[in-house]
């Protein structure tokens, strides 16, 4: 299935739904949704190359906790679009599949609290775009479990906080952007894996340091 653009709104379950071998594609569209907008599971393929997703009321249908974006197993990719996310305590993209962001895709939070992108036990490549957070508190990625590899784009806080926490699992940067607001870069626990290359720019961390290593 192709998505080539239209209006669409949501308030109950998700808008966009793939499971088993279904391959869905997004090059355009309007998409407003109250709960969630894409989710895939099992073998199932979702591209998204364009478009705006919104997470956010409609009517009156007050936006919910829900994970706006849920990879749950399968691939999804993210070159292009417009996601944001003014729920608080949600993820705008949970991922416990295989998940790529290239291109110019742009995904950022604003709520009080919750992580921009959470890689629970998937893996999650990052070659462009751009990921932030600008609510008070949380992170534009955390980690647990699972594999990170960054060569590209850019992730930035604009709240104070790191630009990345990672829990656990293997962390790899060796390019793009992070960018935060007088802290640390990247904060990890003794128990990640990571390693950070040459090829990485820092923004505001002058009077702290690139990584906080946490016991």
């Amino acid at each position: 299935m192709t998505i080539k653009g239209g209006t669409f709104s949501n308030t109950k379950g998700q808008m966009v739904g793939a499971w088993d071998n279904a391959v869905t594609t997004i090059t355009a569209g309007t998409f407003t949704s109250a709960t969630s907008c894409i989710s895939v599971a099992g073998s199932a393929t979702v591209k998204v190359k364009g478009g705006t997703f919104k997470h956010t009321k409609v009517g009156d249908v007050k936006a919910s906790a829900d994970d706006f974006i849920l990879n749950d197993g399968a691939t999804l990719s993210i070159s292009g679009g417009t996601f944001t996310n003014s729920k608080a305590g949600c993820a705008l993209l949970y991922n416990l599949g295989k998940t790529t962001i290239s291109g110019n895709a742009s995904l950022k939070s604003s709520g009080k609290t919750g992580d921009s992108v959470i890689n629970e036990g998937g893996t999650l490549t990052i070659k462009g775009g751009t990921i932030t957070k600008s609510g008070s508190e949380n992170v534009p990625l955390s980690v647990y479990g699972g594999t990170v590899k960054i060569s590209g784009g850019t992730i930035k806080a604009t709240n104070g906080w790191e630009a990345i926490y990672a829990n656990s699992g293997t962390l790899k940067v060796t390019g793009g952007k992070l960018s935060v607001k007088d802290n640390y870069a990247i904060t990890v626990t003794s128990s990640v894996t990571y390693s950070i290359g040459s090829g990485v720019t820092f923004s505001g961390i002058s009077n702290h340091g690139k990584v906080n290593v946490e016991e």
